[in-house]
């Protein structure tokens, strides 16, 4: 493959194969409708899946790769309070995301907008719904006295990957510090790259 420049000269079969037809994104409805069509790919192939909505690359040793693909989110916002302990919390107003099967990287927007009574250690963390061992997907920051909007560092430690599909959900753990609490906006982002 690559580019040609045709100068006169009969146009064959082979060349609109290689030079037009496999250089194409092709669309296909499923994975399944693809590996039935194209079982052995060449590598830089392009598709496209219309049921995951995502543009997948073809790879040296024949798999795919997720080159382009959906940004999933969800943002509430409105006020709520929470009790700590020193404990993961869900939060009163949850940010909960569905996303297929898949490996997500989680936004640096993902966020929530707390208030505290003094300046705590925060830790917010990228959860699975329903895993069996929570994993925690995130880095580690302080929030001020009494800020809205909190500024810190977000450091995904790993891709978040869900074989078989499911949730995310974005949690907080805030260390010595108990009572009631104030939690305004929540975010959660998950664009997926595998």
């Amino acid at each position: 493959m690559g580019r040609k420049v045709f100068t006169r000269e009969v146009l064959t079969s082979a060349d609109v194969q290689n030079f037009l037809m496999d250089q194409t994104v092709m669309s296909y409805a499923s994975r399944a409708a693809r590996a039935a069509e194209i079982p052995a790919p060449q590598e830089g192939w392009l598709t496209f899946l219309r049921d995951e909505q995502v543009i997948e690359a073809a790879q040296a040793n024949g798999s795919w790769k997720v080159v382009v693909g959906p940004t999933y989110s969800v943002s509430t916002t409105g006020g709520g309070t929470f009790t700590v302990a020193n404990a993961w919390l869900t939060p009163a107003i949850p940010a909960r995301v569905t996303v297929p099967a898949g490996t997500y990287d989680v936004s640096a927007s993902s966020s929530f907008a707390l208030s505290l009574g003094a300046e705590r250690t925060v830790d917010i963390g990228v959860f699975v719904v329903g895993e069996s061992t929570e994993r925690f997907y995130d880095g580690f920051t302080a929030y001020g006295a009494n800020i809205g909007t909190a500024s810190r560092s977000h450091v995904v430690q790993g891709p978040v990957t869900l074989a078989a599909g499911g949730q995310l959900e974005l949690r907080a753990r805030i260390s010595g510090i108990g009572g009631s609490h104030g939690l305004g906006r929540v975010a959660l982002s998950a664009a997926r790259i595998g």
